[in-house]
């Protein structure tokens, strides 16, 4: 039912038509005349010419744009649907390019969040390996500070060529762990030697 949702719409991949055959072969269909006729319009009318462009990203078809000139003025020739095709297939370029550009970009964030995590993680092992060794009080957290410092040099060297919004991810991991940890000792001196970093930052940046 295209008047509700047109995302509800499936195309059967068994049946021979031009969408079937632009996801399958990953390439451009382009039909005009009989030929557009007989491979199975997916939305009706009477066009002369459609196309039908899969969006193919890292061997995936992720999406398929279909087009035709059903209810559009006529014009004589082929030349058109040639500049036609020529624009469509220059604007899926752009956008096989984007795509692709968004999905490096979203593994990339994955795997520094789950770098980041795995810091948090070895601060919170190595204090309660602190713990375990008889460090108490002042010590404790300043040895609690070092390894956050440190963690913190070592995430943004390799996160200093990514975008902007990775060097946050460490912080934001830390974060979590203190609202995580709140009523536990780490919890409490973790928030501590945060306020203490930030402090620290605050007066080098003045």
């Amino acid at each position: 039912d295209l008047t509700n949702d047109i995302g509800k719409v499936v195309i059967p991949l068994a049946m021979d038509s031009s969408l079937s055959r632009a996801v399958t072969s990953g390439m451009t269909e382009r039909l005009s005349g009989d030929a557009l006729e007989a491979s199975g319009l997916p939305f009706g009318g009477s066009p002369n010419f459609g196309v039908a462009m899969p969006i193919v990203v890292d061997g995936e078809t992720t999406a398929l744009v279909y087009a035709d000139d059903f209810s559009e003025p006529r014009f004589e020739g082929h030349g058109s649907d040639d500049v036609n095709v020529k624009f469509a297939e220059a604007l899926r370029h752009h956008t096989v390019a984007l795509l692709q550009r968004l999905t490096t970009e979203l593994k990339t964030m994955a795997e520094l969040r789950a770098y980041a995590g795995s810091l948090v993680t070895e601060i919170e092992q190595m204090y309660h390996s602190d713990v375990a060794a008889g460090k108490e009080g002042e010590e404790l957290q300043k040895r609690l500070l070092a390894n956050l410092d440190y963690a913190r040099s070592i995430y943004g060297n390799r996160a200093q060529y990514e975008s902007p919004a990775a060097a946050a991810l460490l912080d934001a991991q830390v974060s979590t762990m203190i609202d995580n940890h709140h009523d536990s000792a780490f919890g409490r001196d973790l928030a501590v030697v945060v306020e203490w970093s930030a402090g620290s930052r605050a007066a080098e940046a003045s």
